[in-house]
């Protein structure tokens, strides 16, 4: 990014303004114009395994009430401050950092990876390159190759970074294992064996009344 003037304030303004301006220039057709709606919408295209990602809260956008997944409001967040900063308006340094949805980082530091999300879906739009099929992972192993195979495998784990990276952006925090487990549906229980030994297991989560049956 351009090289600011030392002064924090106006240095997180400027790089929060250029990495909006990003956003809407990769988006932009040739014959139109593109705003806050078109890159909400292009954000709003990715899926995601967690549910942390997809819960949506009503923001107004262009004087219109949306519900917004995570990624979606941290550039709502961007394009707010981008107008207040430019225009003149009170912008604090904490707006500028951490806004009302980040739980931790600045916005500096997590608008690389809402880029990464504008890009993929751009060129999945575009049909630059071909959108993941949505068949299930478990359908698409049993058919695979060993080449195909190694590319899911590389491409899930890449999706799961991605999301585990925006998670912590959001707690604050880095999940705990019991918080991975439970996003999953899953708990860890310790079994005891008929000789005694002990060993953990990984099962379906059960609810109170479940646990009281027998």
């Amino acid at each position: 990014m351009p090289k600011g003037c030392d002064h924090v304030l106006f240095d997180y303004g400027i790089n929060v303004g250029l990495w909006y301006s990003a956003l809407a220039c990769l988006l932009r057709p040739e014959d139109s114009q593109v705003g806050i709606l078109q890159v909400l919408e292009c954000l709003g295209k990715r899926g995601w395994q967690n549910q942390r990602l997809m819960d949506a809260k009503e923001r107004q956008a262009a004087g219109q009430a949306m519900k917004l997944n995570f990624v979606q409001r941290i550039a709502h967040d961007v394009y707010r401050l981008r107008n207040n900063f430019l225009h003149g308006n009170a912008v604090s340094l904490k707006d500028l950092t951490h806004g009302e949805t980040l739980g931790t980082g600045t916005y500096t530091h997590i608008l690389p990876l809402v880029y990464q999300i504008a890009v993929e879906q751009f060129v999945y739009v575009n049909d630059f390159v071909a959108r993941p099929p949505d068949t299930p992972l478990e359908e698409l192993l049993a058919e695979a190759s060993i080449e195909e195979i190694e590319e899911l495998a590389a491409a899930s784990l890449a999706d799961d970074s991605l999301e585990e990276a925006l998670i912590t952006f959001q707690l604050g925090r880095p999940r705990t294992w019991e918080e991975r487990l439970a996003d999953m549906g899953r708990e860890e229980i310790w079994v005891t064996d008929p000789d005694g030994t002990k060993h953990r297991l990984i099962r379906k989560k059960q609810d109170s009344s479940d646990r009281s049956k027998p």
